[in-house]
C-alpha cells in the first residue's frame, strides 16, 4: 500500500500583523488530508524564500541572520529528514 504525502514550510501571517518576523508553519498532507503545525520559530519575511521553503542565504548566514538568530534552516532540514524516514519505512 502506497501513502502519498507532501511537506511544506511557510510563513503564516498572524491576525493584526503590522511588521516584523512571522511564525514558520509546517503543513503536512497525507493522502489528501492536510495538517498544520507551528515549528515554534519565526523569520523575517524579507529573509524567507517561499520557493525553497526556507530562509534565504548560505546555510551559515541564513541560520544566523534569519531574523531571530535561531537556526531556522537546520530546523527545517531536521523535519524534512523525519518525513523522508517515514516515507522509506
Amino acid at each position: 500500500m502506497s501513502i502519498n504525502y507532501s511537506l511544506l514550510f511557510y510563513l503564516k501571517k498572524p491576525k493584526n500583523y503590522v511588521s516584523g518576523p512571522k511564525p514558520i508553519y509546517m503543513r503536512i498532507t497525507v493522502d489528501g488530508i492536510p495538517k498544520e503545525v507551528s515549528t515554534g520559530r519565526e523569520c523575517d519575511p524579507s529573509k524567507w524564500n517561499s520557493e525553497a521553503n526556507r530562509a534565504r542565504g548560505t546555510k551559515t548566514k541564513a541560520n544566523i541572520e534569519a531574523g531571530t538568530g535561531t537556526k531556522i534552516n537546520v530546523t527545517v532540514e531536521k523535519r524534512e529528514e523525519v518525513t523522508k524516514t517515514y516515507k522509506t519505512n
